[in-house]
C-alpha cells in the first residue's frame, strides 16, 4: 500500500514535468516571428564619390582645328623635275603636319592647265562638299602619289597669278575654299610668270600685271573670303642654277607683297630678305616644305586666348563652384569676380570668340572661363583644369524586397534615420525604375543622368537627403508572400 502510493505520486510528478515541458514548447512555437527572426535582410550601398577631371590643352589649335584651305600648285612645265620620290616624301610630311592640327582642304593642281582638270583634293572631312568637289577627293596617304598623273606642258609661258586666282575664285561655290578660312598657296616653279616685248621681258608692264594681281588677291582675301589669313608662299630658284632654271622675280615678290599687306601684318617672316619664298638651289627636295611648315606653325599657332572651354556638353558634367586653373609653368591662376585680373571667371555654357589675337577667331559653344590680365594663354603656354564632377542629390532608398514596415532600420554614414517626414524616411512601396536622384534637399525633381532602381522604395526628407560617398545601410525584415 505504500509502495503505490509512492508510485502514484511520482506518477504525478512526472507528469506536471511533462505538462510543463508541453506548455514550453507550445509557447515557444506560438512566439511572434519578430522576435526569433533568422532571415533578417541588410541592403548595403554607398553613392558614387565625387571625382576629379584634369585637362592639359595648349594654345594653337589643340581644342579647336581652324579651317585651313591650302592650294598646292606644282610646275609641270619641266617634265617631272618637281615630280619625284623625295619631293613625295616631303609633301606626305606636310600633309601629316597639317593634319593633326587643322580642319583642312588641299587643293593640288598642275601649275599649267584650265580649271579643275587633273586636279586632286585631300580633307579632314567631306563636310560642306559639292558633288563635284567630292569627286576630287583621295585619301590623305594617296595624295603625293596623284603628283605623277599631272599632264606634263609643252606651254613655256607661265601665268601662275592668274591660275591661282582662278583655282581659288572657282573653287568657292563647291565648298574648297571657305570663307573666314586660313588661306594658303604654294606655289613650286623653277621658271617665273613673266610679260615679254618680243624677247624681252617688259619691266613695267611686268609690274603693272605684279601689282594688278596683288590687288586682286587682296580684294579675294578681305571681300571675298574674308580670309583669317591669307599667303602666297612661293619655292622658286633665285638664281639660274640649273639649266632651263630661270632666276624668278615675280613670285618671289608677289610673296613678300601679300605677307606685308596684311594689318596687322605677320611677324614669323621678320629678317628674312624675301618673306614667304624659298629658293629651290639651295634646297633638297626632302626639306623642300621645311620653311612653310614652320611658317605655319609659327603665324598660326603663336595666338593669344582670352577665353578657355571646359566642356562641349550642354548639361553640367561638373562643379561650375570647383574648378582649379594653372598654366603649364606652374602658376596658378586664381578665381576673381572680373578683370582686370590676373584670373579666371567662369562664364557658364555660352558662344564665343576663344582668341583675341592675332585676330579674333575660334567661336567656341559651350561652358567656358575667361581670362583676365597675365593669365591669358599666350602661344606655346598651355592651361591645366581641373574640374570636380557635380553634387548629385537622392531623395530615395531602395530595399530589394518587401519589408516589415515596423522593422525598418535605416543609417545613413552611419546615422541612425528615423520614420518620419521631417528629417526621416517614409515607405511609398514598390517602384519599377526609381531614379533615386533628385535635383535638390528639397527639390524631388528628378535629376540627370538617372540613377534608377527597381524594388521596394524609401522617401527620405529634409537632411536626410543624401548625396555622394554616402553610405546606405538598412535592416528589415522580409514580409510574407
Amino acid at each position: 500500500m505504500k509502495l503505490t502510493n509512492s508510485v502514484g505520486f511520482f506518477n504525478k510528478i512526472l507528469f506536471n514535468h511533462l505538462y510543463i515541458l508541453c506548455t514550453l514548447s507550445l509557447l515557444i512555437l506560438s512566439c511572434s516571428k519578430n522576435e526569433f527572426s533568422v532571415n533578417k535582410k541588410q541592403n548595403i550601398y554607398s553613392t558614387n564619390p565625387i571625382s576629379s577631371l584634369t585637362s592639359s590643352s595648349c594654345s594653337g589649335f589643340t581644342l579647336i582645328k581652324p579651317e585651313v584651305d591650302f592650294l598646292f600648285l606644282w610646275d609641270n612645265t619641266s617634265s617631272t623635275f618637281f615630280i619625284n620620290e623625295q619631293s613625295k616624301q616631303a609633301l606626305n610630311n606636310t600633309i601629316a603636319l597639317i593634319s593633326t592640327r587643322f580642319n583642312y582642304h588641299i587643293l593640288m593642281a598642275p601649275l599649267v592647265g584650265s580649271g579643275n582638270n587633273s586636279a586632286y583634293l585631300a580633307v579632314e572631312n567631306e563636310n560642306g562638299l559639292s558633288t563635284s568637289a567630292k569627286s576630287m577627293v583621295v585619301p590623305q596617304d594617296q595624295a603625293s602619289q596623284k603628283l605623277g598623273t599631272f599632264p606634263t606642258s609643252t606651254v613655256s609661258a607661265e601665268d601662275g597669278l592668274q591660275r591661282t586666282y582662278d583655282l581659288i575664285n572657282n573653287n568657292r561655290s563647291n565648298g574648297i575654299f571657305r570663307n573666314k578660312a586660313y588661306t594658303i598657296v604654294v606655289l613650286m616653279s623653277n621658271g617665273d610668270d613673266i610679260i615679254f616685248n618680243g624677247s624681252n621681258v617688259d619691266p613695267w608692264a611686268n609690274d603693272q600685271h605684279l601689282y594688278a594681281m596683288r590687288d586682286n588677291f587682296v580684294y579675294l582675301r578681305d571681300i571675298i573670303l574674308q580670309s583669317e589669313q591669307f599667303r602666297f608662299i612661293s619655292l622658286v630658284s633665285f638664281s639660274a642654277c640649273q639649266s632651263g632654271f630661270r632666276q624668278n622675280y615675280t613670285y618671289k615678290k608677289m610673296s613678300g607683297l601679300i605677307y606685308n599687306s596684311k594689318i596687322p601684318s605677320q611677324n614669323d617672316q621678320n629678317g628674312r630678305p624675301y618673306p614667304d619664298s624659298y629658293d629651290i638651289c639651295t634646297t633638297s627636295f626632302i626639306h623642300l616644305f621645311d620653311g612653310i611648315n614652320d611658317g605655319i606653325q609659327s603665324s598660326l599657332l603663336a595666338h593669344i586666348y582670352d577665353a578657355w572651354p571646359i566642356s562641349s556638353s550642354s548639361g553640367l558634367t561638373f562643379n561650375p563652384s570647383k574648378i582649379y586653373v594653372k598654366k603649364n609653368t606652374g602658376a596658378v591662376i586664381p578665381e576673381v569676380s572680373g578683370p582686370p585680373g590676373p584670373g579666371f571667371k567662369y562664364l557658364g555654357y555660352t558662344t564665343r570668340n576663344t582668341r583675341i589675337l592675332p585676330t579674333p577667331g575660334e567661336p567656341f559653344t559651350g561652358h567656358l572661363i575667361e581670362l583676365y590680365g597675365t593669365s591669358k594663354v599666350n602661344y606655346p603656354e598651355c592651361l591645366v583644369v581641373t574640374t570636380e564632377t557635380p553634387v548629385d542629390y537622392y531623395g530615395y532608398v531602395q530595399l530589394q524586397t518587401k519589408p516589415v514596415i515596423s522593422t525598418i532600420k535605416l543609417k545613413i554614414n552611419g546615422v541612425t534615420i528615423s520614420q518620419s517626414t521631417v528629417n526621416g524616411w517614409d515607405y511609398i512601396g514598390y517602384k519599377e525604375n526609381q531614379n533615386l536622384k533628385i535635383l535638390g534637399s528639397n527639390d524631388y525633381t528628378p535629376a540627370t543622368p538617372e540613377f534608377n532602381k527597381t524594388g521596394y522604395i524609401l522617401k527620405v526628407y529634409g537632411s536626410a537627403v543624401y548625396n555622394n560617398g554616402a553610405v546606405i545601410d538598412v535592416t528589415y525584415d522580409p514580409a510574407g508572400i
